[in-house]
C-alpha cells in the first residue's frame, strides 16, 4: 500500500513537471507573436514562434517528437510561403528512399550475421584498450568512404557494426552509448578529409561559394588539421565521459580464426554485391538508390529478409527528419532568417583581425543554431558573410572557416543529420549529445584558432 501511495506521488510529480515545461515552452513563442520583434511580419513571427516552440519541445519531451514534428510542418505549409516542394525537400529527395532501404539493408547485414563472423572477432583482437577501439572505429570509418559513397547509410552501417560488437561483449552497459556517440563524432570528422568524404554536405560549400577545390587540395586543406583536430576531440570526449568509459575492458584474445559455411558464402556473396556496384559507381551509370534497392531485393530473395522486417524502417525518424529538413528552406523562403542575418551586420567588425575570425565563427554558429541543417544554413552565411567582409579577409578562408564550423558544431541532434540519424536509431539520447555538444564547442572554437585557421596561412590562404 505505501508502495503504491508513493508510486501515485511519482506519477503526479512528473506530471505537474511535464505540465509546468510545456506551459513554459509556450512563453518565448507567445512574446514573439505579440512584438513582432525585428521588423519581422505576422507570417515571418508565426514561423519564428513555432519554430522556437519545436526546439524547446524537442528538448523537454512534454510532447511526442513526432506530433510536435508534424506541428512544425503544418505551421510552415500555412505560413511558411515556402514551395511546397521545398518545405517536403527530404520526403521528394533521393535521401529520402535511400535512407528507407537503408534500414532494411542494415537490418539485413546484422541478420545475415556476417558481422558477428567476420569484423567482431577482429575488432575484438584487436581493440583490447579504449585508444584501440576508436583507432578501429577510424580506420573502418576511413575505408568505408571509399566503399559507400552515401554519407548517412555509411554512418548507419557504421553506428550498426559496433553496436553488434558492443552487445557480443562482456562490456558494461554504461559504456556502450558514449562509445557509439564516438563512433558518429569519429565518422563526421572523417568525412571533412576529403571531398568525397561527403556527397552532399562538401560539394556544397564549392558551389555555394563558387570557389573552386580540387580533391587534393580539399584533402590539403582538410585532412592534416583534421587528424590532430580528432585527437583533441576525442581527448576531451574521452575525459569527459571518463566514468562510463571505464566500463570499455578487454582482455587479449588469439587471432581469430573465420570459419564460413555454404549458407555464410551465400549470404555474403547477397551482401558483397551491392556493395561492389555501389563502390564502383563512379564507373558505371546505375545510381546508387539502384544499387541499394537491388540489394535489398536480393536479400529477400535469398531468405535474409522477411515481410516483418518491414518494421524495422522507423516512421517516426522519417517524420522527424522531414520537419528538420524544412527549417532552413522555410527560414531562408519566408525571408525570416534575412532579417535575423541583417541583425550582425552593424557589429560586425570591418578589418581583417581576431575578432573578425571570432565574429564569423559566431555568426556561424548562432544562425546554424537555428536553422540547423549545415547545408541550409551554409547557404544563408556563405552569401550574406561575403559581403560582411569584402576586401577584409580571403573568401575562400571565410568558407573554410564557415565550413568546418558548421560541420562539427551542434548542440542538439538536429544540428546534424548525422547524429539526428544516430539518435533515432537509438545508439545515443539526445542528453548525451546536448553534453557533449556543449563542451565540444569550446573544443571547436579552440581548435579554429590553434589548429586550422593557422594550417590554412600555412598553405597560402590569408
Amino acid at each position: 500500500m505505501i508502495h503504491d501511495t508513493q508510486s501515485r506521488q511519482k506519477d503526479g510529480d512528473n506530471m505537474n513537471t511535464n505540465t509546468k515545461s510545456l506551459v513554459l515552452s509556450f512563453i518565448v513563442p507567445l512574446m514573439i507573436l505579440l512584438t513582432r520583434p525585428l521588423g519581422l511580419s505576422m507570417d515571418q513571427s508565426v514561423v519564428l514562434a513555432a519554430l522556437l516552440l519545436t526546439l524547446t519541445l524537442w528538448v523537454n519531451k512534454t510532447v511526442d517528437r513526432t506530433y510536435s514534428s508534424l506541428f512544425l510542418i503544418m505551421v510552415f505549409l500555412l505560413f511558411g510561403n515556402t514551395p511546397l516542394e521545398r518545405v517536403f525537400t527530404f520526403p521528394l529527395s533521393d535521401n529520402f528512399l535511400l535512407i528507407v532501404l537503408s534500414f532494411l539493408f542494415s537490418e539485413g547485414i546484422v541478420k545475415s550475421r556476417l558481422i558477428d563472423k567476420l569484423l567482431k572477432p577482429y575488432i575484438g583482437y584487436y581493440a583490447t584498450s579504449l585508444p584501440r577501439l576508436f583507432l578501429s572505429i577510424w580506420l573502418i570509418s576511413l575505408i568505408m568512404i571509399f566503399i559507400i559513397p552515401q554519407p548517412f547509410i555509411r554512418l548507419i552501417l557504421l553506428g550498426t557494426i559496433f553496436r553488434e560488437y558492443l552487445i557480443g561483449e562482456d562490456i558494461e552497459d554504461d559504456a556502450k552509448e558514449p562509445i557509439l556517440l564516438g563512433v558518429f563524432l569519429i565518422a563526421i570528422v572523417t568525412n571533412t578529409f576529403f571531398l568525397k568524404g561527403d556527397i552532399i554536405m562538401n560539394p556544397a560549400l564549392i558551389s555555394m561559394s563558387g570557389i573552386q577545390i580540387s580533391p587534393d587540395q580539399w584533402t590539403r586543406f582538410f585532412l592534416p588539421p583534421g587528424l590532430v583536430h580528432l585527437l583533441f576531440l576525442l581527448s576531451v570526449f574521452s575525459f569527459l565521459h571518463r566514468k562510463e568509459l571505464k566500463g570499455y575492458v578487454k582482455r587479449s584474445e588469439e587471432m581469430p580464426s573465420i570459419q564460413l559455411y555454404k549458407d555464410d558464402l551465400k549470404r555474403l556473396i547477397l551482401v558483397l554485391i551491392p556493395l561492389i556496384f555501389w563502390a564502383l559507381e563512379s564507373l558505371h551509370p546505375i545510381p546508387g538508390t539502384y544499387v541499394i534497392l537491388v540489394g535489398v531485393i536480393l536479400m529477400y530473395l535469398g531468405g535474409i529478409l522477411s515481410l516483418k522486417d518491414l518494421g524495422s524502417i522507423q516512421w517516426s525518424l522519417l517524420i522527424f527528419l522531414t520537419a528538420t529538413f524544412s527549417i532552413g528552406p522555410v527560414m531562408s523562403g519566408s525571408g525570416t532568417a534575412q532579417i535575423l542575418f541583417g541583425e550582425l551586420e552593424p557589429i560586425f567588425p570591418q578589418e581583417y583581425s581576431l575578432f573578425m575570425l571570432l565574429a564569423v565563427i559566431l555568426a556561424s554558429m548562432v544562425i546554424h543554431m537555428v536553422l540547423g541543417s549545415i547545408v541550409t544554413t551554409m547557404s544563408v552565411v556563405l552569401p550574406g558573410m561575403a559581403l560582411l567582409i569584402e576586401g577584409a579577409m580571403s573568401p575562400i578562408l571565410m568558407s573554410l572557416i564557415v565550413f568546418i564550423t558548421l560541420a562539427l558544431h551542434f548542440i542538439l541532434p538536429f544540428h546534424s543529420v548525422h547524429l539526428v540519424v544516430g539518435e533515432g536509431y537509438g545508439f545515443f539520447t539526445q542528453e548525451r549529445v546536448i553534453r557533449t555538444g556543449i563542451v565540444l564547442t569550446v573544443v571547436i572554437l579552440i581548435s579554429l584558432f590553434v589548429i586550422y585557421i593557422p594550417w590554412w596561412h600555412f598553405v597560402g590562404l590569408s
